[in-house]
């Protein structure tokens, strides 16, 4: 099992953060690897979208449900794909904008569990870079 856990300050306000970070056709703005994200109607919880990324310059799926959806202040999702697992963002507002604190716990299945201690190094590195991404084009765009 992989467990992530990790935090970005944002200086945005919170509902301009969620709005920006939970809406799927920005996804491959910000998280790296995504190559598209096809949502299948409109974002609440019970909602699907197919997640299209290279990893390791392999084209990969990922099928993403909303569990949780709370405007300004949750965003939460069960994934399925090579890596199974769920997703939890919540939205906090500081002196200077937001905080995201992201939670994530994934599960391998068959023999790819033997390459699970590198898998996470993987993930948690393109998560730090994801959130970085989208704090720099938040950022940028109050400018």
């Amino acid at each position: 099992m992989i467990r992530i856990s990790l935090s970005c300050e944002i200086d945005q306000p919170v509902d301009a953060v969620f709005a920006y970070a939970v809406d799927r056709a920005n996804l491959a703005r910000w998280f790296p690897g995504v190559v598209a994200a096809e949502p299948a109607g409109a974002l609440n919880v019970g909602s699907t979208t197919t997640i299209h990324t290279r990893m390791f310059g392999m084209p990969y799926t990922v099928r993403a449900v909303v569990e949780q959806y709370e405007p300004g202040r949750r965003f939460a999702v069960r994934v399925d794909g090579l890596l199974k697992g769920d997703e939890d963002e919540r939205f906090i507002v500081t002196t200077r904008g937001t905080r995201i604190e992201y939670a994530g716990v994934f599960r391998l299945a068959g023999i790819v569990r033997v390459g699970e201690p590198i898998l996470a190094w993987f993930v948690r590195r393109t998560l730090e870079r994801a959130y970085a991404q989208l704090k720099n084009q938040l950022e940028a765009r109050a400018c």
